[in-house]
């Protein structure tokens, strides 16, 4: 849009160089050469969505989701080239917060106030399953059909084993007001949790005990609170980013 400028909610990539952004005024950009330059998609959405939730099942099946205006899922088989617009009918979400596609019938999006719609008929119709607390759950990952784990306000984190239908606390010790989970990784058999923290949190014992991993230090904190949103591990987590 010329002149206003777009929040960037999401962004998926499939390889080093080719990626999509999500993000308000309807905004869906692509890139092939590592974030150099992006290209507008052909994106049906009007422009008072605000999109923040996206995932492929393979390099050309994917979906994004947006709502606080306009609820709407849309599909691209062609790698965010082109979007299907608005497929289904009746979203029981109203402000989602996550999207993760398993496959092209059964997805999950995490709505505001703890619950989480699943749909096994690819988005023609929604069940609410209430993943606990009426906290936002802002963000989560899966690691197979069944296993998964979610995270976001109060210090609020939650696992299934049975693909998203029922979920079981692990927040433990970290179950505070005070902190607000924006990202959530699994590596090396552990879960890391990132959020207005100068920590990164890890478990590997589904929530029993956590670390508190300190990326800065003590010399370089700032005296104001801090807030990162995403972080990102080698495969080992020897090696980690978060910003």
């Amino acid at each position: 849009i010329p002149i206003q400028k777009a929040d960037l909610r999401n962004a998926w990539f499939f390889n080093q160089s080719t990626g999509i952004v999500i993000g308000s005024f309807g905004s869906i950009f692509r890139t092939t050469d590592g974030g150099i330059t992006f290209d507008s998609t052909n994106n049906p959405a009007p422009t008072n969505t605000t999109f923040t939730g996206i995932s492929f099942i393979n390099n050309l099946t994917g979906y994004v989701v947006c709502g606080l205006t306009d609820y709407r899922l849309m599909k691209t088989t062609n790698g965010g080239i082109t979007w299907n617009n608005n497929i289904g009918t009746n979203p029981g979400y109203s402000n989602p917060y996550e999207l993760h596609a398993f496959t092209e019938n059964k997805l999950i999006v995490f709505n505001q106030l703890g619950d989480n719609f699943i749909t096994t008929n690819g988005g023609f119709s929604w069940n609410t399953y209430p993943i606990g607390n009426l906290v936002n759950f802002n963000k989560a990952v899966f690691l197979d059909a069944n296993t998964g784990y979610a995270c976001g306000d109060w210090g609020r984190c939650r696992y299934t084993n049975d693909g998203g239908y029922t979920w079981a606390n692990m927040a433990g010790i970290l179950f505070d007001r005070n902190i607000h989970f924006t990202d959530i990784k699994y590596r090396n058999n552990a879960v890391y949790l990132t959020g207005n923290s100068n920590y990164i949190y890890r478990s590997s014992n589904h929530g029993d005990t956590w670390d508190s991993i300190a990326f800065m230090a003590p010399s370089a904190q700032p005296l104001w609170s801090n807030s990162y949103y995403s972080s990102d591990f080698s495969i080992t987590a020897d090696t980690m980013v978060t910003v």
